[in-house]
């Protein structure tokens, strides 16, 4: 899944993407990249506006999708949506 937008607070399709255990590319713009993509090594961020780090990400997804798809499926979605209710508070 690429998600190449200029401007994305969070970028929920990030979460829904990666819970099915797809590598993800995602621009510099998209706020999920620093929590989802970036610790587990579930995809790409490249930089905004920048095509040549776009086709470079696209390159590298193409030959090591496997290891991004890996990576996206350990990622324990369970855990971290406890964690988030616990933050705010959902539980009681």
């Amino acid at each position: 899944m690429i998600l190449p937008s200029i401007s994305e607070t969070w970028g929920l399709v990030v979460d829904e993407t990666l819970l099915c255990g797809v590598g993800v590319i995602t621009s510099s713009n998209v706020g999920s990249g620093s929590e989802l993509i970036k610790p587990y090594k579930s995809g790409i961020i490249f930089e905004n506006n920048n095509l040549a780090k776009l086709k470079l990400a696209l390159e590298t997804m193409n030959e090591n999708y496997l290891y991004f798809h890996q990576n996206a499926s350990k990622i324990d979605f369970k855990a971290r949506y406890e964690n988030m209710k616990k933050a705010y508070l959902l539980d009681e």
